[in-house]
């Protein structure tokens, strides 16, 4: 049961916004740390039990809030033992690693 593990999870991000007119671009970035307490071993998957993960982007505003184009790079460091159609990462084979992502979308409010 998942009760016997103590999974946890790290997270340190900083962004920055920097105005240019009515618009403004906004880098950022990311760090991610798991560590899933040996349950990844525990079911028999080929991965390992810690993985690393890196986001570097930058949301660009335009007219204010009204409009906003974001684009981003994922990098997982480790072999994902999962994968997660949000992120759009794929669970890896044990042997692989260095898994990346380009990921963009436009949003608008109305």
């Amino acid at each position: 049961s998942f009760e016997d593990y103590d999974l946890w999870t790290a997270v340190v991000q900083g962004a920055y916004n920097i105005p240019m007119g009515e618009d403004s671009l906004e880098p950022f970035i990311r760090w991610e740390h798991i560590d899933f307490d040996g349950l990844i071993t525990d079911i028999g998957a080929n991965s390992e039990d810690e993985i690393d993960l890196l986001t570097f982007g930058a949301n660009w505003y335009l007219q204010g809030h009204n409009a906003k184009v974001s684009f981003d790079v994922v990098w997982a460091f480790d072999p994902l033992p999962l994968g997660n159609s949000s992120t759009h990462l794929l669970a890896d084979a044990a042997s692989s690693d260095d898994q990346i992502a380009l990921r963009t979308q436009f949003q608008l409010l109305f």
